[in-house]
């Protein structure tokens, strides 16, 4: 029924957020175009969460970037 589908996007959203709350940042080391528009549109579902994508020639700038963010978590 609808409201058994819209029960399960509820439940379904709770769960995610509940996985998700403790990530503040969010790397993505990809060349791949497709993926980093995916992970631009994923942005959306993760309120929060700072996702940044990078090229795999910015893997430092990459790993740098969330040791920057975990002395927000202090």
């Amino acid at each position: 029924t609808l409201a058994g589908a819209a029960e399960s996007l509820r439940l379904g959203h709770q769960h995610c957020y509940l996985l998700t709350s403790a990530i503040r940042r969010l790397a993505v080391v990809t060349d791949v175009r497709w993926l980093a528009k995916l992970v631009q549109l994923e942005n959306l579902f993760l309120p929060g969460t700072q996702e940044r994508i990078f090229s795999f020639a910015q893997r430092e700038q990459a790993e740098s970037w969330l040791r920057e963010g975990r002395g927000e978590l202090d």
